[in-house]
């Protein structure tokens, strides 16, 4: 019943979070994405922080031009050798306080969802964070299509200590949920800090829960995707934290230091123990056994088989999205997004 409080049977740009994309080299993607909110969501805002070589950055100055009178669209066009973190940290330097969410190209958001969490974020300041489930849709090079829904639940301790606790029980990404200008930016700062493939969700987890509570309503918020033309960021050697080992010390000794900033009822002796334990738990992911599946909260997936059962609302109410995020999809893994890009990398500008 709480998200039907905050959710408006009309879509009001004006309630809706600002959407903020950073785009590279993903012409048809970004084009898909315009369009898509041009068509479920006219008036949209949104911001695109766009760091594409050329060609792409010409056809994406074209496409948000060409559809710009739909959407309340600001693009703006960055040297491609603009580090990421710097083109996002501009681009919010530089707007008001407020309420924002951060998306991929190639991930479709439900904007009820986060104008709900918006809402929500606003009549209770204890928290930090606010979103619902995000299902992943992945394509192969056949047209093949696959889905996942992503783990998510609330964590609501009045404790950071015990916040953080509860989601190395079961961690899963958290930068997908509506935040605060000011929050957002501060997650720039600590990537600057640290960025290993493998930690980064997990980092950012205990960070925005150190900061406040984590909403997540029972409803999809982004349908993201993955397809055969795209690079990603991917853990692709086994042994990275060994040889990134300094950058994961320093990451536990940053968790320590704000869980005892953020708890006063810790002791330094406790925070440290702790940040360790949390460690070693994603350590001991990140080496685990991968011929065995994954543990999945039971909420999650049944909230996934809702989404594909003909006969559930869920079906009927996400239908129409999921059918367009499907057409995309068979054009961007034609396309030449990423073209001459390698599958996978390890950091994050690709460079």
């Amino acid at each position: 019943m709480i998200f039907k409080r905050f959710l408006r049977p009309c879509f009001d740009p004006s309630t809706v979070p600002v959407l903020i994309v950073p785009t590279r080299n993903r012409p048809t993607s970004l084009d898909s994405l315009l369009h898509y909110l041009a068509r479920f969501y006219p008036g949209a805002r949104l911001i695109v922080a766009d760091g594409s070589e050329e060609p792409f950055q010409s056809e994406n100055g074209s496409n948000a031009a060409a559809i710009s009178g739909e959407l309340d669209l600001r693009y703006l066009a960055f040297p491609p050798e603009m580090p990421l973190l710097d083109r996002l940290e501009t681009v919010l330097s530089g707007e008001p306080e407020g309420y924002y969410v951060l998306g991929a190209d190639d991930d479709f958001p439900i904007l009820e969802t986060l104008g709900a969490a918006k809402a929500f974020l606003e009549a209770d300041k204890d928290y930090a964070l606010c979103g619902g489930y995000n299902m992943l849709v992945r394509m192969n090079k056949s047209h093949r299509l696959t889905t996942m829904m992503f783990d998510a639940r609330s964590i609501e301790h009045e404790k950071a200590s015990e916040r953080c606790r509860t989601y190395a029980d079961h961690d899963f990404p958290t930068y997908y949920s509506v935040a605060s200008r000011s929050h957002i930016l501060s997650r720039y700062d600590r990537c600057r800090d640290f960025f290993v493939p493998g930690f980064v969700d997990y980092m950012l987890g205990f960070h925005d829960l150190c900061r406040g509570k984590l909403k997540i309503f029972n409803e999809l918020s982004y349908i993201r995707s993955a397809n055969a033309a795209h690079s990603y960021i991917r853990v692709t050697d086994r042994l990275n934290f060994l040889r990134e080992a300094n950058q994961v010390l320093s990451l536990q000794r940053h968790i320590a230091a704000d869980l005892k900033c953020s708890d006063e009822s810790i002791s330094g002796e406790k925070a440290q123990n702790m940040s360790e334990d949390f460690i070693f738990e994603r350590i001991r992911f990140l080496t685990r056994d991968k011929s065995n599946p994954d543990s999945k909260m039971e909420a999650s997936q049944l909230f996934h088989k809702s989404v594909l059962d003909e006969s559930s609302e869920n079906f009927r109410k996400y239908r129409n999205r999921l059918d367009y995020v499907r057409e995309s999809l068979k054009k961007i893994v034609e396309s030449d997004d990423n073209k001459f890009e390698n599958r996978f990398r390890s950091t994050i500008d690709g460079r």
